[in-house]
């Protein structure tokens, strides 16, 4: 039943990038050359960075709080928040999603959400077909 909904959860993902790379005019194959190799770096090192930049996109422009990241990421909120703001050796703060310009915290009363950026959209877009495909 688990394998099932994930397997249903990345072919829907595979749909809606198979939709965006259609989408995708010749000039932005040029703007994949501009992403930060720190960005790049980040992303490879970690797959819970990854997964939580693909469900911030697919969800994109909404905001979520951290608890409803950890859920749909299948992880525990201190590795998310890790992932995010950075913590300690194992998630460094020059990585981290929010200060790569990836991700941002947007407050709304005493809560903090996080949303993708509109950089981090971008970048997500031209990486689709590195990650999908591997």
């Amino acid at each position: 039943m688990k394998e099932d909904k994930e397997k249903k959860y990345v072919a829907e993902l595979k749909k809606m990038f198979d939709e965006k790379r259609k989408e995708k005019s010749e000039e932005n194959y040029f703007k994949l050359y501009l992403i930060d190799p720190m960005i790049v770096r980040s992303l490879n090192r970690s797959d819970l960075r990854r997964k939580i930049l693909f469900y911030l996109y697919k969800i994109y422009p909404n905001v979520a709080y951290l608890s409803e990241i950890a859920k749909a990421v299948k992880s525990d909120p201190s590795n998310v928040l890790g992932c995010l703001k950075g913590m300690g050796e194992r998630y460094r703060d020059n990585f981290s999603l929010i200060s790569l310009g990836l991700v941002e915290v947007v407050k709304i009363g005493n809560y903090k959400y996080y949303r993708l950026t509109e950089y981090g959209k971008k970048v997500v877009e031209h990486c689709i077909d590195y990650y999908i495909t591997v």
